[in-house]
Parts: structure tokens; C-alpha cells; sequence
């Protein structure tokens, strides 16, 4: 798990102590505990300049796409890239 420390922007820490099932041991650093709380979300309709100025607006590099409620994908700057590297609708290219 020490990767998910070093993703979350906090030290990856070698050999952090687990107890019975690979739990965190009273006191290490839960998923809770290093999550973003605020939930980033754009509509299944949102343009990829949209999306982009979401993002950039929002200070995050990726957002869920929610159709009202319901999760029905993840969007994030890896999978922008080709489509605005290939000059997609409303970019140059």
C-alpha cells in the first residue's frame, strides 16, 4: 500500500505495520484519511473543452461522469491527451 501514501502527495513509508488481514494497525493512515473529499463530477455530455476547463478550474487531474446520480465512468488528463494531441473537435490540430 506504501504507493497509495507516495500518490496522495504524503511519503511512502517502507514497511508500515499491518495487522490480522493486511489492516492498518491502529494509528496508520487510512484511505479516509489521505482522500479527496469533495466529489469532482461533470455530465456524460461534457465537451473536452469542457472538461479541460473543469479540471483546470477545479485544480484536479481527473473527475467521475455522473448521469444524475448514478457513476457511469471516470475521466482524467491521460485520457485527454490523445483526443487534444489529434486536434478532436473544438482544438486545434
Amino acid at each position: 500500500c506504501d504507493r497509495y501514501y507516495a500518490a496522495a502527495g504524503r511519503p511512502a513509508r517502507a514497511g508500515a505495520r499491518r495487522g490480522a488481514g493486511g489492516a492498518a494497525v491502529a494509528g496508520e493512515p487510512t484511505a479516509r484519511d489521505v482522500m479527496t473529499p469533495d466529489v469532482f463530477g461533470v455530465a456524460p455530455s461534457a465537451t473536452v473543452p469542457e472538461l479541460v476547463a473543469f479540471l483546470v478550474r477545479s485544480g484536479v487531474h481527473r473527475a467521475l461522469v455522473l448521469d444524475g446520480t448514478r457513476l457511469v465512468g471516470i475521466v482524467s488528463v491521460t485520457d485527454l491527451l490523445p483526443v487534444i494531441a489529434e486536434g478532436g473537435e473544438g482544438w486545434p490540430g
